[in-house]
């Protein structure tokens, strides 16, 4: 398992120990388990931030990838 999915991981069972549940007020019946406060930080040098417990489609990549390097902006 790489650096990243056991951070990632850790997050999630923090998540469900000590988050508390709320209804989402956008989305009607809808409820979030959240967490006062977390900052995710991966640096680089420990591999690409790629979790490999969830689903990571190529095209996905390298269309977000060309849009950053471009400087674009969301269309509004």
């Amino acid at each position: 398992m790489a650096h990243i999915d056991k951070i990632y991981n850790n997050l999630l069972d923090k998540i469900l120990k000590e988050g508390y549940t709320y209804e989402d007020p956008n989305r009607k019946g809808v409820n979030r388990i959240e967490i006062p406060s977390y900052t995710f930080r991966h640096e680089f040098k420990d591999g690409f931030p790629a979790i490999s417990t969830k689903k990571l489609h190529y095209k996905n990549v390298v269309t977000e990838l060309i849009w950053f390097l471009r400087g674009e902006i969301l269309p509004s």
